[in-house]
């Protein structure tokens, strides 16, 4: 089935290269000396994020495109994810099952990856879990 992934994106420079990181989470970091605004890196384990990064840039300074808000490609890791399920920034952007309390939620599972590590449909949502 054809899927159309519509969102909102937004453009802020890359704060390394993130040319291996495309449908990773994202998050913002500190400007360079003298900047105005944020600039973009892949999130760690348990951070923060604030989108999925949408293209390749490949050196610092080059516009990384960050999927905010709707529906993007994420990829996952090898963990067991089925449709519905939130998740939460793994290592290196990758998006990981959600469970605990007060987990940093940043999308949705709109497919099951059974248990392979692959790149699914996600629904971008930023929340912290409660259970």
């Amino acid at each position: 089935m054809r899927v159309n992934l519509v969102g909102q994106d937004i453009t802020l420079e890359a704060n390394a290269d993130l040319s291996t990181h495309q449908f990773k989470f994202i998050k913002a970091v500190a400007a360079v000396a003298g900047g105005q605004q944020c600039r973009a890196d892949v999130t760690g384990a348990g951070e923060r994020m604030i989108g999925v990064l949408q293209n390749k840039p490949s050196v610092a300074g080059q516009g990384a495109v960050i999927r905010i808000a709707g529906r993007s490609k994420l990829q996952s890791d090898a963990s067991a994810i089925l449709a519905g399920s939130p998740l939460k920034s793994g290592a290196l952007g990758v998006g990981v099952l959600a469970g605990t309390d007060k987990d940093k939620v940043g999308a949705i599972a709109l497919e099951a990856n059974a248990g392979v590590a692959i790149i699914l449909d996600a629904l971008i949502e930023n929340y912290d879990l409660a259970v």
